[in-house]
């Protein structure tokens, strides 16, 4: 009785398909952008902010920026996009922290009141038009 052996390769879930040269822009945007956000950290850790001994607004990125470089597939990728959209929900929530201040700082300078809130309503519409614009360039640049 004669038996066959298959000689189909069979890959491991575990080999890089990739030569590590090319990369797709949207890995190379995605790694800018935790890059930028770990040397925004940095710069703020620099410039005297408190943060805690192992900063997680820096490690965090640095590590997911680390996992995508070194392997780019479903699950880093999944990775990386959950710490950006953390990071986006947080951009959101911007508003409700800082529009609050700025109405106690300008609640205390010798202005009109009519000033102080077209102060205010113009913080508002230009944090507004911002997320509009990153919105439109995002939608057309992807």
């Amino acid at each position: 009785m004669q038996t066959t052996t298959s000689t189909r390769e069979t890959t491991s879930p575990t080999l890089r398909r990739d030569s590590g040269t090319a990369r797709h822009s949207a890995v190379i945007a995605t790694l800018s952008a935790l890059l930028l956000l770990a040397a925004s950290v940095a710069g703020q850790i620099a410039a005297g902010a408190d943060y805690p001994a192992v900063p997680p607004g820096l490690v965090i990125p640095l590590v997911v920026a680390g996992l995508l470089a070194w392997r780019t597939n479903g699950w880093t990728t999944g990775l990386a996009l959950g710490v950006g959209l953390s990071i986006g929900v947080g951009a959101l929530l911007t508003p409700v922290l800082v529009l609050p201040a700025l109405a106690w700082l300008l609640s205390h300078t010798p202005w009109s009141e009519p000033l102080r809130r077209r102060l205010l309503y113009a913080a508002i519409g230009s944090y507004g038009a911002a997320v509009i614009g990153a919105a439109v360039w995002a939608s057309l640049t992807y």
